[in-house]
């Protein structure tokens, strides 16, 4: 039976710098890490409105394990990531059960007013020879964004329940409270709102203090691992991108116009931007800066032939920030592209790889960013799809043989795997 309204005492421990004791407090971190991280590197993937799960058990020396895992992205942008392992098994005639899942599910991304809102929930368990705890730990994190796309303000609502039986003796705290602090400075975050929730008959002052620091611990340090996971995804473009296209092979002593936008990856709107632009190599680049963006930008090249630029631009937001490499050249930059991987092999011809170019073979077709670095993406059989960033290397500079490798994440027959391409670039003539 439980009991409820009972105070927490003064001797509840709260670490607001997050480096608690509690036994539980590590474990609910690196789970939290593992799913953070792969919420973000693969549910980008995954089609607005659609889903996948699945479930595997595996007997092994007497313990059977079943585990799960479930991935969707609806039609607002949120995302959920999911993942469970259940072990039972016996020795000596002791049975031992654990217990281990996992959930994120929200906003990750900042919205339009850099605003950011998801739930973190991880729930541990374990029983052997009589004795054993469960504890389930939620976090509701909200954080806005500073238009230099850090973490401004943070706001955690944290809420563990925990089961404890030991020595005959069974007893339960499930209790709350609420966080908020600026920028990183955890160690000065606000505490208010704590409360119990509900507790069981048996349960003393101690064990609510105990339980309850333990527990709001590790929820306030999966909250905080998960947010930093999710800033640094949208420090590295995970949530906006800049478009504009390359020069590509230009004549010496010319001007070209470069516009440049940023949008949002998933929604397509537009996102008004800082932006600012490092030329590296010959000639000039005008303005260096955009206030906000839209905008456009003139480069100059060279007078002299087979001289090569890379335009960097940085756009920053409330919203995130995101990287792009245009290049301009004043040599000649056909080839022949020969490589893959697997299934996908291409040997295609491209006029100007320092312009967006497009690489065919075996019914898939790849669009490439064009440039010495950047993006593409490609769609194939069986619903085939994915993005991945490439660099080529041209050591001798253009004109000379080189490589090219790309990098990234995609889908088929719902299936999501990450691989390595390879790829051979050789000098060809001129070309329209």
């Amino acid at each position: 039976m439980l009991a409820a309204g009972v105070s927490v005492p003064a001797g509840y421990n709260l670490q607001g710098n997050f480096d608690a004791a509690a036994s539980t407090a590590n474990e609910a971190a690196i789970i939290t890490a593992i799913v953070s991280h792969w919420s973000d590197q693969f549910t980008p993937n995954v089609e607005a409105g659609a889903g996948t799960s699945g479930t595997a058990t595996e007997i092994e020396g007497g313990a059977t394990s079943t585990s799960s895992i479930n991935l969707g992205r609806n039609a607002d942008g949120s995302t959920s990531f999911g993942l469970g392992i259940q072990t039972e098994g016996s020795k000596k005639g002791v049975s031992a059960k654990t217990d281990v899942a996992a959930s994120l599910d929200g906003q990750r991304c900042p919205n339009a007013d850099g605003q950011v809102s998801f739930t973190v929930k991880v729930r541990l368990g374990a029983e052997s020879g009589g004795t054993g705890y469960t504890q389930e730990l939620t976090a509701f994190v909200r954080a806005v964004v500073t238009d230099d796309a850090r973490i401004g303000t943070t706001t955690i609502d944290a809420i563990q329940g925990t089961r404890q039986v030991k020595d005959g003796r069974q007893v339960y705290v499930e209790s709350g409270v609420t966080a908020k602090y600026d920028g990183g400075d955890t160690a000065n975050a606000r505490y208010s709102n704590l409360r119990t929730i509900r507790l069981s008959q048996d349960a003393t002052r101690a064990d609510v203090a105990d339980l309850s620091g333990s527990g709001h611990n590790a929820a306030f340090l999966m909250a905080h691992i998960s947010l930093q996971h999710a800033q640094d995804a949208w420090l590295k473009g995970g949530c906006t991108k800049i478009v504009a296209t390359s020069p590509g092979t230009v004549q010496p002593g010319s001007n070209t116009e470069i516009p440049v936008k940023v949008q949002h990856r998933f929604d397509g709107s537009e996102v008004p931007s800082k932006l600012e632009v490092v030329l590296s190599g010959e000639a000039s680049v005008e303005p260096t800066s955009l206030a906000k963006t839209p905008g456009t930008l003139t480069y100059t090249a060279p007078d002299e032939s087979g001289k090569t630029a890379t335009i960097t631009l940085t756009a920053t937001s409330r919203r995130g920030r995101a990287t792009l490499e245009v290049n301009a050249s004043t040599g000649v930059a056909a080839y022949r592209i020969v490589g893959g991987l697997d299934d996908w092999q291409t040997n295609t011809a491209v006029c100007d790889i320092m312009k967006p170019f497009t690489l065919t073979g075996g019914g898939f077709t790849m669009q490439v960013s064009g440039g010495l670095s950047g993006t593409y993406d490609y769609t194939g059989p069986f619903d085939a799809h994915g993005t991945g960033t490439y660099p080529i290397s041209l050591p001798d500079g253009v004109g000379k043989p080189g490589t090219m490798t790309g990098t990234g994440a995609g889908s088929a027959g719902g299936y999501t795997n990450t691989g390595t391409e390879i790829y051979t670039l050789t000098p060809i003539e001129p070309c329209n």
